[in-house]
């Protein structure tokens, strides 16, 4: 929680345990997810960090790709450090239950790097980089 600034957007919160958690700790916090909280925004809020927590490891390829880029963006627009959680723990992409599942997720783009990794998940950071003249 250390690297989390106070004003927090989860992209991809699901039910939003974890938004709940961060304004218990005393950050202001919102998330959005397509289907539990689809009208919520980072437009107003202009958060100073921007969670996305295993939603990699349900995009396929190409949605994938262009989550990395609306993160990227959002990151940008509001000078804001993102952090990508992704699952480490299975053996390859499948579909289950829970719609697909993909455990080979990385962000091989410029400007991430892995801040954390253990055999369970991987944690990856974009923080946009000031323009230079």
């Amino acid at each position: 929680h250390r690297m989390i600034g106070d004003r927090v957007y989860d992209h991809g919160c699901g039910h939003g345990a974890d938004v709940a958690h961060l304004v218990e700790t005393g950050r202001a916090a919102i998330g959005w997810d397509p289907v539990h909280h689809p009208a919520s925004t980072a437009a107003s809020f202009h958060p100073a960090t921007i969670l996305c927590t295993y939603v990699a490891n349900v995009c396929r390829h190409k949605a994938r790709w262009q989550l990395w880029s609306s993160l990227e963006n959002m990151a940008t627009r509001y000078g804001a450090t993102v952090y990508v959680t992704v699952r480490r723990d299975g053996n390859g992409a499948r579909h289950t239950s829970r719609g697909y599942q993909d455990f080979t997720v990385t962000p091989r783009r410029p400007g991430w790097r892995r801040t954390h990794h253990n055999a369970q998940r991987a944690i990856f950071s974009f923080t946009p980089q000031p323009e230079s003249d």
